[in-house]
């Protein structure tokens, strides 16, 4: 059985890997399977779908009954409850966001961390919104964002060097590209609890960023207020990290976090 990459739909599939997800998506209809029977669902023959069984029952996705038919794995069930716990964060914050939104009438962004990434999962709009590079499945730029760069600052020192290793790309003028001066930067970010993007990712729009934290202690993602530099005064901005800081801590808390 080889590792035959085939074009589907216009897309690249990787012929094994699709009738192993095959496989598993069988089983929504049925508790329990023979070979015989899922070779006929998916149209595969015999022998080729009992190889691709025996390598998901070798990594937990299938288990076999003493009967000899094949179910879903309880592995699914851990990876599901990870699903969970971001979709949960997202339902958590949303009411708090939300309020924000309403109180200062400007964009709310929401950011989770998945597999060393950083990526927007929600975005409560102000009517007079104006920013225009962040949408809901976009990956986060660490060092240039208010949300990236306050994640950032609390990531352990081997991943931020990782990081900082990286090219950092400058959005304008005012993006910081200079690892030693990141570093200066991200520590003062730490010390204040929040993060501030002063146009360095898109000119004309000033952010405010928080992490949020699980009820380990560790910080799973953050958001920010986004708004015009021309609307953000020195005083507004002083009244925005309070409220923020505050929202912050509540969705931390929902999540288990003890303060």
């Amino acid at each position: 059985m080889g590792c035959e990459i085939v074009k589907k739909n216009n897309k690249v599939i990787v012929q094994s890997v699709d009738r192993a997800l095959s496989i598993l998506q069988v089983f929504a209809q049925h508790e329990e399977l023979g070979v015989t029977e899922i070779s006929k669902l998916i149209n595969l023959n015999k022998s080729t779908t009992y190889g691709l069984l025996s390598t998901l029952f070798e990594k937990g996705y299938v288990d076999k009954k003493p009967n000899g038919k094949y179910c879903l794995g309880l592995i699914l069930l851990e990876l599901g409850q990870y699903v969970q716990n971001r979709l949960d964060v997202r339902s958590t914050a949303r009411p708090l966001l939300e309020e924000l939104c309403e109180k200062y009438d400007e964009t709310i962004h929401l950011v989770l961390c998945n597999r060393g990434e950083v990526y927007y999962v929600d975005k409560v709009e102000s009517a007079r919104s104006i920013v225009n590079i962040t949408q809901v499945g976009k990956k986060v730029a660490l060092h240039a964002s208010s949300v990236g760069k306050a994640i950032l600052a609390y990531m352990p020192v081997e991943e931020q060097e990782r990081e900082l290793a990286l090219p950092l790309k400058q959005y304008t003028t005012y993006t910081i590209t200079n690892p030693n001066e990141l570093r200066e930067h991200l520590s003062l970010v730490k010390e204040n609890g929040y993060a501030l993007d002063m146009e360095e990712i898109e000119l004309g729009i000033r952010c405010l960023g928080v992490p949020i934290r699980n009820y380990t202690g560790e910080v799973i993602g953050a958001f920010s207020c986004s708004a015009p530099a021309t609307r953000v005064s020195s005083e507004k901005l002083n009244e925005i990290i309070v409220a923020v800081k505050d929202t912050a801590t509540n969705v931390s808390r929902k999540l288990g976090y003890k303060i």
